[in-house]
């Protein structure tokens, strides 16, 4: 009975995830996002030029990493893309006034799933993301469809049909 019941939970989530799409140009409240979309886009188009490596996206992605033996030539586990974000996106997101972090949902989950989130700090706390899921705070996450996507906060922890752990936000140099 298990393996339908991860076929099931697997089908919702990809059906939840068509619930709450990421912004559009249109519908970005804040300047500063579209400082932040360019850098973004500019992150991935360096992923998918990268020369020896090939970057994939979603659980097709996933997959090829696991067929790659995870030797470095396919990259594309969500944690994988999280690294890369943090690590580029870091300036540019820095050079807005705004800071970022590490977010996780479903952590120790078949469903885990990494990403980063951007937030004005001038606006809302660090210790209060979470709990104010409709603040100001927006997530960066190229892992799903292999695009430069932001999602609001709000939508982006509505993307799991079922949540088995809350999302959290991981501290530098935690696992």
């Amino acid at each position: 009975m298990r393996g339908p019941l991860i076929v099931l939970v697997f089908v919702l989530g990809l059906l939840g995830a068509c619930r709450s799409g990421p912004l559009t140009a249109a519908d970005r409240p804040e300047p500063a996002l579209a400082a932040i979309q360019t850098a973004l886009e500019a992150v991935v188009a360096r992923a998918d030029a990268e020369r020896g490596v090939h970057w994939v996206h979603g659980w097709d992605g996933n997959d090829a990493v696991k067929e790659s033996g995870e030797d470095g030539t396919v990259m594309g586990y969500c944690w994988h893309w999280q690294e890369r974000v943090l690590a580029e996106m870091a300036a540019p997101v820095r050079a807005e006034g705004w800071d970022l972090v590490r977010i996780n949902i479903n952590r120790g989950w078949f469903s885990e799933h990494h990403a980063v989130a951007v937030w004005d700090p001038e606006r809302i706390d660090r210790d209060r993301i979470l709990r104010e899921p409709r603040a100001p705070v927006w997530v960066l996450d190229p892992w799903l469809h292999g695009r430069p996507e932001i999602y609001a906060l709000a939508d982006w922890l509505a993307i799991p049909v079922i949540v088995f752990e809350p999302a959290g936000l991981e501290v530098p140099g935690s696992p």
